[in-house]
C-alpha cells in the first residue's frame, strides 16, 4: 500500500468515526485549505474562511470541521480512487453519504502533513 493510500484510508476513517483529532492529525499547523463549501459558509455569515473559500491554519480548520461534524447527522465517505501526482501531491476521489463525488488534492509537507488542500465537488453539498 502506498503512503498516499495509507494517508487517505486513515483520513477517511477519521471522518467516518467523527474523530476530530484523528482528522486534524493529517494537517500541518499552517495548512491552506480551499473549498467551495468554505466560500458558501462564508457567504451565509458562518464567520469561517473567506469569500474565496480559503481557511489558513489548523486551528481555523478545527472550528470549520467541528461545525461540520456537529451539523451532519449522517456522515459516510467511501474512497473511489487515490491518484498520485508529482512528489508529495495526490488526489483522493470519494463519495459522500449524499451521493456527491468529491476530489481533494493534497500537497504534503516534509512531515507528511497536508500543507495545501484544494477541494472539488460535483455539486456543493
Amino acid at each position: 500500500m502506498s503512503a498516499h493510500r495509507r494517508f487517505a484510508d486513515e483520513w477517511v476513517d477519521g471522518w467516518n468515526k467523527r474523530d476530530l483529532e484523528a482528522i486534524l492529525s493529517h494537517y500541518s499547523e499552517t495548512v491552506e485549505f480551499v473549498s467551495p463549501r468554505v466560500a458558501a459558509a462564508f457567504a451565509r455569515g458562518a464567520g469561517v474562511g473567506d469569500a474565496s473559500g480559503r481557511i489558513v491554519g489548523r486551528e481555523a480548520l478545527r472550528a470549520y470541521f467541528k461545525e461540520a461534524l456537529d451539523n451532519l447527522k449522517v456522515l459516510s465517505l467511501e474512497i473511489k480512487a487515490v491518484l498520485s501526482g508529482v512528489g508529495e501531491s495526490f488526489a483522493v476521489v470519494y463519495t459522500r453519504e449524499t451521493g456527491a463525488t468529491v476530489v481533494e488534492v493534497f500537497v504534503l509537507d516534509n512531515q507528511g502533513k497536508a500543507a495545501k488542500v484544494q477541494v472539488y465537488y460535483d455539486a456543493v453539498c
